[in-house]
């Protein structure tokens, strides 16, 4: 073990003399200094002095797992700043069991968080503006612009259900035991927390598709790009977000953090190709069926 570290007061952060609490039975890692705290019977970390209150603790530190009592409102989004500010907080759950069920209805509020305002404003960008890609002549009369609207919002919808699950399997390495793999892929689905914020380019991708029916107007540009920059940043926090909860949860699996990094932006593309095609295909495919017959 190393030796103690000073604390910010310059006295020595000594091992703890409380030998009466119970040693703690996994791998859980210091909140500050991601010492592993496995084995340990002291109150605070004999590396860095942080307090291991929090890896003790049986109540859990998120607060969707509390909306009963807290209401849904805060709990919800005070679980999304926990998700992007504090993720070795979050991390800090591995030291407990984790609900499924309520990640599970975290990532399903969330998805509806980021499909409902984007599926209305494709419904009325192919509605209104009428661009190429929704004026299929291939389909002749057959499919129209509601049909293809409707096509692309569920393939928006088919995205968002998918993707948001595609980190959680890079959270469960074969040499972790079996509990610890269950904790930290429920705590994945935690990490598709900042597409809660597309309510904040939504009003202006509203405000921008009336302007942009006005022959591109300058302020309808503006709005629009807005709108774009702050789904940009939406989607980088999306991206890092992964990354930095497996670096707190498995600090020793670094390269299967970097490959989360660098696969996911691919792999989300082949996922948006799929969702986005595999309707269209289907209704081609329907309709040379029923042309065959007809």
């Amino acid at each position: 073990m190393a030796d103690a570290a000073p604390d910010k007061g310059g006295s020595a952060c000594l091992p703890d003399a409380a030998s009466d609490l119970s040693p703690i039975p996994d791998d859980v890692y210091c909140l500050r200094c991601g010492y592993n705290a496995r084995g340990l019977t002291g109150t605070n970390c004999p590396e860095c002095g942080e307090s291991l209150e929090l890896l003790r603790s049986e109540t859990s530190a998120i607060p969707w797992t509390r909306r009963r009592e807290i209401g849904r409102f805060s709990a919800y989004w005070r679980t999304v700043w926990l998700v992007m500010f504090r993720p070795r907080r979050l991390a800090a759950e591995m030291a407990r069991p984790v609900s499924f069920a309520d990640a599970q209805a975290f990532r399903w509020v969330t998805v509806a968080h980021a499909f409902l305002p984007l599926a209305l404003w494709v419904i009325g960008f192919a509605l209104l503006v009428r661009p190429a890609p929704f004026q299929i002549a291939l389909l002749d009369e057959v499919v129209k612009e509601p049909v293809a609207a409707g096509l692309a919002t569920l393939g928006l919808l088919v995205f968002f259900a998918a993707a948001t699950g595609m980190p959680s399997y890079f959270f469960h390495p074969r040499d972790e035991p079996v509990h610890r793999q269950n904790r930290a892929i429920a705590l994945s689905y935690y990490t598709c927390a900042p597409l809660a914020w597309t309510i904040l380019p939504a009003p202006y991708l509203g405000a921008g598709l009336p302007l942009l029916v006005l022959a591109w107007e300058p302020r309808g540009r503006m709005y629009l790009s807005i709108a774009m920059g702050l789904l940009l940043l939406e989607g980088l926090a999306w991206w890092i977000g992964p990354y930095r909860l497996l670096r707190c949860i498995l600090p020793h699996h670094g390269k299967r953090a970097g490959a989360l990094l660098a696969s996911l932006p691919a792999a989300w593309f082949v996922l948006a190709a799929l969702a986005f095609l595999a309707p269209l295909l289907i209704v081609l495919l329907l309709i040379a069926v029923w042309a065959s017959f007809s």
